[in-house]
């Protein structure tokens, strides 16, 4: 039975900290392979 009520307030608390960030923007990145810099940009 603790097993279960421990298991509930993980998935309870996992769920409210997911949904409370905000990741609205542009994001963007930089990658060097060998000499070349890659620029990446998710939008």
């Amino acid at each position: 039975m603790k097993t279960i009520i421990v298991f509930a307030m993980v998935f309870i608390m996992s769920i409210v900290s997911a949904l409370s960030q905000d990741i609205s923007g542009d994001l963007n990145g930089d990658a060097k392979r060998g000499e070349k810099l890659i620029t990446s940009v998710l939008k």
